[in-house]
């Protein structure tokens, strides 16, 4: 059995008709891109998806529209929309930019992480580690989100966090896929540990050195991808 095979490829989708309808249409769509329940290469249909969510298509036109400069989606007029597959351009350049942001946060974690920051993070330890065992890859894949983003909103918590997760998005499709991978969500959990530890010793250059071992190991997992799913992968 495949990696892929294992992801559900359906999902509820609900829209508060009382809010804006586009950034919700477009929020839904790329959470199905970046979690990867619509594979790389798969096609979009409009009318599908206009159904499931109980709107017109205009404002799914608008979200793929904005998708399609996010570089997700591929839009082929007056022939189909297809999900973008991975670039590995696109992953490098993802892990650039996040390795960047999270290497300056941390040092700053480090540096002046108080007893109420440390607390907050050993609960984010925590609640990773109370639902290893269940493997619920999109449960794992939040709180491994909370763990950075607690790390990233100690000290700025308007722009920063939403800065990287758009810049991620490519990195984020490679993440969701190895999360399946075997002992991958164990190796997570003491990479995490590595980081909170030299932050709770106010240790910088190490808690720098932690946070891009972690980040970096991504890049020996999509080996291990692109071996049993390469048609998810720009050739």
């Amino acid at each position: 059995m495949g990696i892929i095979s294992q992801i559900p490829y359906t999902e509820s989708i609900r829209i508060n008709r009382r809010l804006p309808i586009v950034p919700q249409v477009h929020f839904n769509l790329r959470h199905l891109i970046v979690h990867c329940t619509l594979p790389p290469g798969s096609p979009i249909r409009e009318k599908d998806f206009s159904e499931q969510m109980e709107v017109s298509r205009t404002p799914i036109r608008e979200a793929l529209l904005q998708l399609e400069t996010e570089g997700l989606v591929e839009i082929y007029p007056q022939s189909c929309t297809r999900i973008s597959k991975i670039s590995m351009e696109e992953v490098r350049e993802s892990h650039f930019i996040r390795e960047a942001m999270e290497s300056a946060t941390v040092r700053f974690a480090a540096q002046l992480g108080d007893s109420d920051f440390h607390n907050q993070l050993n609960k984010r330890l925590q609640e990773f580690n109370d639902v290893l065992e269940t493997a619920e890859k999109n449960l794992l894949f939040d709180l491994d989100e909370l763990f950075h983003r607690t790390i990233a909103e100690f000290r700025f918590k308007n722009r920063l966090w939403k800065m990287t997760n758009i810049a991620k998005s490519h990195m984020d499709r490679v993440r969701h896929l190895t999360l399946l991978l075997p002992k991958r969500i164990y190796e997570i959990s003491d990479e995490h540990q590595r980081v909170a530890d030299c932050i709770f010793h106010h240790l910088p250059d190490q808690a720098v050195r932690a946070i891009q071992d972690h980040l970096s190991v991504i890049f020996s997992d999509i080996e291990r991808i692109q071996k049993e799913h390469s048609e998810y992968f720009v050739q």
